[in-house]
């Protein structure tokens, strides 16, 4: 009988409408669906919803079932075993293009705010030591951890680095150095950095989606919130994690999550970047 509900629940709005059970608001049928088990068709209703239409204390309703709808679903399961099924020969050559432009970019900015006071404070702070992992701007070598963190913040220092609308935020300044450090510290290929850097850049875009604009109107710094996943995911290729481990990084990458837009103006925004990269390779 339970496994009937959601099919009794559908054919009850079909045979009486949403309006004469006296249910007009979009969030609400779409929690009557959830609430049924219905959630492929309650997720259906949440992303008809334009998230700017849900007033301010709606929002976390609406952002709270979504995300339990994703759960539901499997969704985080479905797109680590895509990551891991996805090879640089697979990728469209656009990506491979695009890829290439944004690693060349993030080298260029990370090389210019090399010198910027936050990057070198940073640099200043690590342990004298060597590793694989080159400090870009410097004749100096370290670990992955502390080469993603020390470039990622060089390349966020000056602000030129790129941009994802769909992220709201800059989504190489964290993927770029994590996937060049840990590319090094496993002595991957070239074509294996492109291939993690475009499929971090997939995961930018689907989390910046997912958290909306209101996680960056609520003070939080997406650039680093959602790039902690991008980075993670990059990393994750390169290491060579299977699908669980991957799910289980990115459990990892959501417990450090971190910044926030009130630390704009100040070294701390850098610092953001430069963090997500290093947990990325941590996670």
């Amino acid at each position: 009988m339970r496994a009937l509900l959601p099919v009794i629940f559908l054919l009850s709005l079909l045979a009486n409408g949403a309006r004469a059970q006296g249910v007009s608001d979009p969030f609400e049928i779409a929690q009557r669906f959830a609430d049924a088990g219905a959630w492929q068709a309650a997720l259906a209703r949440v992303d008809q919803m334009q998230p700017n239409a849900v007033a301010g204390p709606r929002w976390g309703d609406w952002e709270q079932l979504r995300c339990t709808l994703m759960y539901r679903l499997n969704r985080h399961q479905e797109l680590a075993k895509r990551i891991k099924a996805m090879t640089y020969e697979s990728l469209p050559p656009a990506a491979v293009h695009w890829a290439r432009i944004g690693i060349l970019d993030t080298l260029g900015v990370t090389v210019a705010g090399s010198i910027d006071p936050s990057a070198e404070l940073i640099t200043k702070s690590i342990l004298p030591g060597s590793g694989p992992s080159l400090i870009h701007g410097k004749n100096r070598r370290t670990s992955a951890l502390d080469a993603a963190l020390i470039n990622g913040t060089a390349s966020h220092a000056l602000d030129f680095d790129d941009s994802l609308p769909s992220l709201r935020g800059h989504p190489s300044t964290t993927m770029g150095p994590a996937a060049l450090a840990v590319g090094e510290a496993a002595n991957a290929s070239g074509a294996d950095v492109l291939a993690a850097f475009a499929m971090g850049l997939e995961i930018a875009g689907k989390i910046g989606r997912a958290l909306g604009p209101q996680h960056y109107v609520r003070g939080w710094h997406t650039t680093a919130t959602a790039g902690i996943f991008s980075s993670t995911t990059a990393a994750a290729r390169l290491w060579k994690l299977n699908a669980q481990q991957l799910q289980i990084a990115w459990g990892l990458a959501a417990s450090q999550c971190a910044g926030l837009v009130r630390n704009f103006g100040t070294m701390t925004k850098p610092f953001h970047a430069g963090y997500a990269a290093r947990v990325g390779v941590l996670s």
